[in-house]
């Protein structure tokens, strides 16, 4: 478990249990444009995917699910709830889930975010994901079928290590 102080509020990342899933359910309902339904966290849950929450004391604030399959992780979602957003948690469960795969021995990760998010788009080209290709019409939306870039971290030409050391570096 990593703790951090953000902001004087101790923020910390934890493995996901039982009993997170309807507070994550809750988060995934407000925070996102895509919603997963609480069956499909369940799921991930039972299916022994790596699976996180990222809290504020008490309080469940985000949460991160990383697939494993041979060599290659995928990260399934990641989302912090609107009213904890722009605090850097998101920018912390990103890592910890770059830290997990490497920890697997993932030698990439993959993940898909919507062509419209620019906010995740940036965290994660901050981060070494580099886009790869595009999924037409991947979210469905009231407002119809949306894109989604396809991005990869690639363990051999971005190093774990280098945002391991920017973990480090923030603790100093």
């Amino acid at each position: 478990m990593m703790a951090i102080s953000i902001q004087q509020k101790e923020f910390f990342i934890r493995d996901m249990g039982p009993d997170d899933l309807d507070e994550v359910g809750s988060i995934e309902q407000i925070a996102s444009a895509h919603p997963w339904r609480r069956s499909l966290f369940q799921s991930c849950f039972d299916g022994g995917y790596h699976c996180m929450v990222g809290c504020v004391g008490d309080t469940v604030v985000g949460f991160g699910i990383l697939s494993l399959a041979a060599s290659e992780a995928h990260l399934q979602n990641i989302a912090v709830s609107p009213s904890w957003q722009g605090k850097g948690y998101g920018r912390e469960l990103l890592e910890s889930i770059i830290d997990q795969a490497d920890q697997l021995d993932a030698r990439v990760i993959f993940l898909e975010v919507s062509v419209e998010n620019s906010v995740a788009l940036s965290l994660y080209i901050a981060h070494g994901f580099r886009e790869i290709g595009i999924r037409k019409n991947y979210y469905t939306t009231p407002e119809g079928k949306k894109n989604a870039r396809i991005m990869r971290f690639d363990f051999s030409k971005t190093s774990g290590l280098e945002v391991l050391t920017k973990m480090i570096r923030r603790t100093d």
